[in-house]
């Protein structure tokens, strides 16, 4: 019992590493001139993404939209969550493409993809070039076009441009 108990603890810290490197891959570098930072929306009041806060008013148009029973737009965590509870689609591409060639399997692809109201994927598509006739781009592809959203009532959000480390999917 004491040795499946460390087992468990292992792969749940084995576990938790691989979603911190995915975060990171996650993030891409902005070398912006810095602006004042812009107010979130509402819909964005998210203490990730803005640890600096809300105020008072978003903060309850945030709470009467979510007791309304539905999202105004996506948030980048709305996103991000649905791609890192995905991770196992973009590992078994990246593990496939290992075994059929291997330099196909490093790097960043870059994907890109519209999601619907109704939190369906359209749209899907590989952005970067070196990757687009390769499996793991086609493999990428169809996971995507799998994967459901919270749906939404405003107007459809503009198209997600996420980058997505392959080697850091590797099994």
């Amino acid at each position: 019992a004491e040795r499946e108990q460390r087992e468990r603890e292992k792969k749940e810290k084995a576990e938790q590493e691989k979603q911190a490197r995915f975060v990171a891959a996650a993030e891409e570098p902005k070398e912006e001139p810095k602006k004042e930072a812009k107010k979130p929306r509402a819909s964005d009041c998210d203490p990730i993404l803005y640890p600096e806060g809300c105020d008072d008013k978003q903060k309850a148009a945030a709470k009467k939209t979510a007791a309304a029973g539905g999202k105004e737009t996506l948030s980048k965590a709305d996103i991000l969550g649905v791609v890192k509870k995905n991770k196992g689609d973009i590992s078994r591409c990246v593990a496939e493409q290992k075994k059929k060639d291997a330099s196909k399997a490093e790097g960043v692809l870059k994907m890109t993809w519209v999601v619907k109201n109704d939190g369906r994927t359209a749209s899907v598509g590989v952005e970067s070039e070196e990757f687009a006739s390769a499996y793991v781009g086609k493999c990428i592809t169809r996971a995507i076009q799998g994967w459901k959203f919270d749906a939404y009532t405003g107007d459809e959000i503009k198209p997600i441009k996420f980058p997505f480390k392959l080697d850091q999917f590797a099994e």
